[in-house]
């Protein structure tokens, strides 16, 4: 036997051991349905449970598909959220080597309904009686490194799709009645505190108010695993707006800078705006978002006409001397 031949039996038995082993790892899909629910439940305090077909899709790229999932607080007989599907391409290396994680290549996801409500007590529907209560005393970063600490579930996707998902706000103790319809949300890679792209494309509804809002947008984006903190990098955002008083407005909004809302700060080191015949632009630094907000900073608006802006935004015309000022 030569050794070429050698050669050739040997790479044929590699490819063969790695085929029946990809087998073997997808021949049991139960086993992740296990998994998946034990895990949700244990890093986020969420029960998750899988009530349609959970199969795989062996080639290519590897992929697992789960159909009518339920998501409830640890201990609720009512769903928080329900999911029509959503589809998981894995990466292939740490699925045969068994690490532990299940390593994402891409997340798809259709279809989920999110129903968060307080009642009049002020208590969200997703809260459970095992969560512990914050303590009024604890330092920004003392609560930081208590909910890094705590989430350790690792984040990492090569890209995500989220498709006609719908969330609904309602807080009994204030009159707050939100709806959002979120057509399409597409990023890049997805890891904590780094920058991804994004796009969106949603509708906002304040039922209180009556206010109307079709939003569109795309930049870079990062949070992190607290989901507290959060980058903005060259975010352009166009709202058509809907006010019962006024009627329809186009906001355009170019935004980089930083956010934590766990602190209560915000440094946007660039917001540029239009509205109408309005246009500037803001650096500005703002802080106590929770009490009593501080903004340092500064304005820059161009010349514009303030009767025409008057008319715009539906407010009675400005009176001059000189009609054509």
């Amino acid at each position: 036997m030569s050794r070429k031949t050698l050669l050739f039996i040997i790479m044929l038995a590699v490819v063969a051991f790695i085929a029946v082993g990809i087998v073997a790892a997808l021949d049991n899909p139960e086993y992740y349905r296990e998994k998946i629910q034990a895990t949700a439940e244990t890093e986020t305090g969420f029960d998750i449970e899988i009530n349609g077909e959970l199969t795989w899709r062996y080639w290519p790229p590897i992929a697992i598909s789960i159909e009518d999932v339920d998501v409830r607080p640890a201990g609720s007989d009512v769903p928080l959220a329900t999911l029509k599907s959503a589809a998981v391409d894995l990466k292939l290396l740490p699925l045969l080597l068994g690490t532990g994680d299940l390593a994402i290549d891409g997340l798809n996801i259709d279809g989920l309904t999110v129903n968060a409500m307080i009642d009049q007590q002020g208590r969200g529907n997703w809260e459970t009686d095992d969560q512990p209560s914050e303590t009024s005393d604890a330092s920004d970063a003392d609560a930081d490194a208590v909910v890094d600490s705590e989430n350790s579930l690792d984040l990492d996707i090569g890209a995500m799709s989220i498709t006609n998902a719908a969330v609904s706000y309602i807080d009994a103790s204030t009159g707050e009645n939100y709806a959002i319809n979120l057509k399409s949300l597409q990023t890049g890679a997805v890891s904590y505190s780094a920058l991804t792209p994004v796009s969106f494309e949603l509708a906002l509804e304040d039922n209180a108010s009556g206010m109307r809002s079709k939003i569109t947008g795309d930049g870079d984006l990062s949070f992190n695993n607290a989901f507290n903190r959060f980058g903005l990098a060259e975010l352009n955002i166009e709202n058509e707006l809907n006010l019962p008083d006024v009627g329809e407005l186009l906001l355009k909004l170019m935004i980089s800078g930083e956010v934590d809302t766990a602190k209560g700060t915000a440094d946007l080191s660039k917001l540029d705006f239009e509205l109408g015949e309005l246009k500037g632009t803001v650096a500005v630094n703002v802080t106590d978002m929770n009490s009593t907000p501080r903004l340092d900073g500064d304005i820059t608006i161009l010349p514009f006409n303030a009767k025409n802006m008057a008319k715009i935004l539906g407010q009675p015309a400005i009176e001059t001397a000189n009609p054509s000022a």
